[in-house]
């Protein structure tokens, strides 16, 4: 069975739960407000005493008391349920949000369900791969930057005979400043 499939089958399982255990709450209360009615009416065996009104209106006032008891246990399930979804969603797509502003240096935590756990950190290791690459592309922009810089030097001697060095020299200078720019827009730990 596929990681998806479990967790659709698991969440699946909890809403089943839920719902089973409201029919109990619901028809064992109706059972037990039947059931003792006629054990509280039993030694007096008169047909008015076990007329459906009476039973009926025992029935509701259990009811009555039954659907808030019911309403807050399913409110405290859903809770638990969202709880365990949506928060941990919620910190994801913050992370995700700012990955693309460029950001790698914010983490989740890792404390969620397992689904979610393997989720985040699958991200996490994405992240440090491609921060990793942009420290790389940082580094190797830096020596490039180096070596023109010590180029422009070495032809500033030679300014009337090296004029299409130079010229070259100050477009990859402008190619590299364009590169560091736009590889200062990521945050990395490095």
């Amino acid at each position: 069975m596929t990681p998806e499939r479990k967790f659709q089958v698991k969440y699946l399982i909890m809403v089943l739960l839920v719902v089973l255990f409201t029919t109990i709450v619901i028809g064992g209360g109706m059972y037990y407000s039947i059931v003792s009615e006629m054990v509280y009416r039993l030694p007096d065996v008169s047909e008015s005493s076990l007329t459906k009104s009476v039973v009926f209106s025992e029935v509701n006032s259990t009811l009555l008391m039954l659907i808030p008891v019911l309403f807050i246990a399913v409110a405290a399930v859903s809770l638990l349920l969202f709880g365990r979804i949506a928060a941990p969603l919620a910190k994801l797509k913050k992370e995700i949000e700012a990955i693309k502003r460029g950001d790698f240096t914010l983490e989740t935590d890792e404390k969620s369900a397992q689904e979610l756990t393997d989720l985040v950190i699958s991200l996490h290791e994405a992240k440090k791969s491609v921060a990793a690459i942009v420290f790389e592309q940082r580094r190797e922009a830096n020596k490039l930057l180096e070596v023109a810089n010590q180029l422009l030097k070495e032809c500033a001697d030679y300014k009337h005979e090296k004029k299409l060095t130079i010229d070259l020299i100050n477009k990859l200078k402008t190619t590299i400043d364009s590169l560091q720019i736009s590889l200062s827009k990521f945050r990395i730990n490095k």
